[in-house]
């Protein structure tokens, strides 16, 4: 024990400062789980995002409240507020679409993320509602555009509206008592009914064809075995025909041949021929509607889009055809060239035969 007036160590006073500094240190220094504090980085303002491309080809639908909003569009963002055609979107961007951050981002970042949001989504054949106070709607499967489209513009197209389908796309915080009410309230201007109607008639059209797509290859799936069937009966049969009666060649045009035999060759060489004909057209335009077959004959091009048309002109050829080397029956080169046409049908059938397997497949 020291004795007033005399002075402490040097150590002590070391030592005594160590015991207070310490556990200031450890407070000002270190959280309470022992891990240190760290500054959170300044938050830096992101760019502009370039978005004009994506508004240049813009071709979804945005409403925005109770207001639609026509094409083309201008975004810009002003004092943390998305404007759109100079209407304020005071909308949330979802939790499905903001970024995480490690802190609270700004008013300016989320108007920045709703625009870059919007404009990507508009890019597609998307609808689009912004409500106030309430998640970003995006409609992404034409079933629900369609249905709301329906309900907006008071359409009645005829077609089956399945609520379930529009309600599958809504958000999950989405408050659906606001969302009825805004249905119920929403009055179409003349433009959006113009673009709605559009819109559901593409849609109706699109679902005929595919339902025609459909039947089409419900049919060809129905025929293709009885057509392989008869077509491999006619094919047999006809190398059977031609390996066993081949017409002589190197006969001048008008030498003819009367015999029973030659007569009765051409006649089989013409009925194989109708058959064959009849095969083809009936494969042409099953696997043409079905989608399985483009026609690359310029004339058949233009006819198969019209299958009566099609059969009309095969059958008006192939009866002349038929007829003339019928008529012409007793000389060598009618002979030679029935035998010839129905050598070459005999190969296409074959070829339809191989690509029946592919359609069953």
């Amino acid at each position: 024990m020291n004795r007033p007036g005399t002075t402490l160590p040097l150590w002590t006073w070391i030592a005594s400062a160590f015991l207070v500094l310490s556990p200031l240190s450890f407070a000002f220094g270190q959280r309470p789980d022992g891990k240190r504090f760290r500054h959170p980085p300044q938050q830096e303002p992101e760019p502009a995002a370039d978005i004009s491309g994506l508004l240049a080809q813009a071709k979804g639908i945005l409403i925005v409240d109770s207001e639609y909003v026509s094409l083309p569009l201008k975004m810009r963002v002003e004092e943390g507020q998305l404007l759109v055609n100079d209407r304020p979107v005071k909308c949330r961007a979802g939790q499905a679409l903001e970024r995480p951050r490690p802190w609270r981002a700004s008013p300016e970042q989320l108007a920045r993320q709703l625009e870059l949001v919007i404009a990507n989504q508009m890019a597609a054949p998307h609808v689009i509602v912004a409500l106030t106070d309430q998640p970003l709607v995006i409609l992404t499967t034409p079933a629900a555009q369609r249905d709301l489209l329906c309900q907006l513009a008071r359409i009645d197209a005829g077609l089956n509206v399945r609520p379930a389908a529009l309600r599958d796309q809504l958000p999950a915080d989405l408050d659906a008592d606001v969302w009825e009410a805004w249905m119920a309230k929403f009055s179409p201007t003349p433009e959006f009914g113009s673009r709605a109607t559009a819109y559901v008639e593409n849609f109706a059209r699109v679902e005929r064809e595919a339902e025609v797509a459909l039947a089409a290859n419900r049919r060809l799936n129905e025929f293709s075995y009885p057509l392989s069937l008869v077509g491999m009966i006619a094919a047999v049969l006809g190398f059977g025909h031609l390996l066993s009666h081949r017409p002589p060649v190197g006969t001048k045009s008008l030498d003819t041949d009367t015999s029973p035999l030659a007569l009765g060759v051409l006649t089989w060489s013409l009925a194989l021929v109708v058959v064959y004909s009849a095969l083809d057209l009936t494969w042409t335009i099953l696997a043409y509607q079905a989608g399985q077959m483009l026609e690359l004959n310029p004339l058949g091009s233009r006819l198969v889009e019209d299958p009566v048309k099609l059969i009309l002109f095969k059958m008006g050829a192939t009866a002349i055809s038929v007829g003339l080397l019928f008529y012409l029956r007793k000389y060598c080169k009618a002979q030679l060239a029935a035998w010839w046409i129905c050598l070459i049908l005999t190969l296409v059938t074959g070829r339809w035969l191989m690509m029946s397997s592919m359609f069953a497949a």
